[in-house]
């Protein structure tokens, strides 16, 4: 074999592992994905890093697998529905997508889905961080004044509910739940 043929044949090499390691990641992301979406978080537990870093903007929401879990729960309750949107780029340890995001708390405060950017990072063929970069339809005045009413309303005539807001655990997504049923059937009688 002459060198001419031996390069091509490391070229060809080369970019066949680089998609079959990009297809990879993205099969991961899409079980991660179908996790979250099916409430199953077995599915999660195998593919994330022990210190599976989440990220929306400069907010951290989890530094390890327990808290990622607690995070599961709490979004567990609202039903989410996860889609990759678009797939912008695949590379060797990082992965970008376009997400969307719709479930009952998304429903109350924004009517309808939302969508945003986040780049995901890979180690060992693990998820190591996820990081929301930039939303893309997500209108924050709507979002914000409803949540502020609903909060506002609950401490007036639910105090003893008044830290829904704050609790991320599957008890506080439940009373979260609790405070927009309470909120929407009061406000449906006037």
């Amino acid at each position: 074999m002459n060198r001419k043929h031996l390069h091509f044949g490391l070229i060809i090499f080369f970019v066949f592992a680089l998609s079959c390691n990009n297809s990879t990641h993205e099969q991961i992301f899409r079980q991660y994905i179908n996790g979250f979406n099916s409430g199953n978080y077995e599915l999660i537990d195998k593919i994330v890093d022990d210190s599976i870093k989440i990220f929306e903007g400069d907010y951290q929401i989890t530094s390890s697998k327990q808290e990622l879990r607690t995070h599961f729960e709490w979004d567990k309750v609202f039903k989410p529905k996860y889609a990759i949107n678009k797939i912008i780029a695949i590379n060797d340890n990082q992965s970008e997508f376009i997400i969307s995001k719709h479930c009952q708390r998304i429903e109350y405060l924004h009517d309808t889905a939302i969508v945003y950017k986040i780049v995901v990072i890979f180690n060992n063929e693990k998820i190591q961080e996820i990081k929301t970069n930039d939303y893309l339809i997500f209108d924050f005045e709507k979002w914000q004044n409803r949540r502020d009413t609903l909060v506002k309303w609950i401490d007036i005539h639910y105090p003893d509910l008044n830290n829904f807001i704050n609790e991320q655990t599957q008890e506080g997504a439940n009373n979260y739940l609790k405070a927009i049923e309470l909120f929407r059937n009061q406000n449906a009688e006037k």
